[in-house]
């Protein structure tokens, strides 16, 4: 992925996530394969922890409540009962809790060292 900031551009190496541009277009990667993703719906109903697009602009699903990811404000949010095995935007049902952070471009998940570092 390659971000710009104004004129500056940085590369940035990024492997499981949402993704999204200015011109509204969303990606979803998973291991380093990335595809432009189609889910176009009103509500966050059977979309939690994913991101969508809604009323044409990136939405991020926490629960049945939908997040605007439009602002240049960080947020983040816990995933509870899924299978941290799995790197999200991977979801399978289990009994771990995640992190996930959501920026204005992107939602992916905040990992650390067995020393939470």
């Amino acid at each position: 992925m390659i971000s710009c900031d104004r004129s500056v551009c940085k590369d940035e190496v990024k492997y499981n996530g949402y993704f999204t541009s200015d011109d509204g277009t969303l990606i979803k990667c998973v291991e380093s394969e990335c595809n432009i993703e189609y889910i176009v719906d009103s509500s966050c109903n059977g979309h939690s922890g994913e991101v969508i697009t809604m009323n044409n602009k990136p939405k991020y699903c926490n629960g049945k409540v939908s997040m605007n990811l439009d602002t240049d404000k960080s947020g983040y949010f816990i995933l509870n009962n899924i299978k941290a095995e799995f790197t999200y935007p991977n979801i399978e049902k289990g009994n771990d809790t995640i992190i996930i952070q959501s920026t204005r471009y992107s939602v992916t998940q905040i990992t650390t060292t067995e020393e939470g570092k």
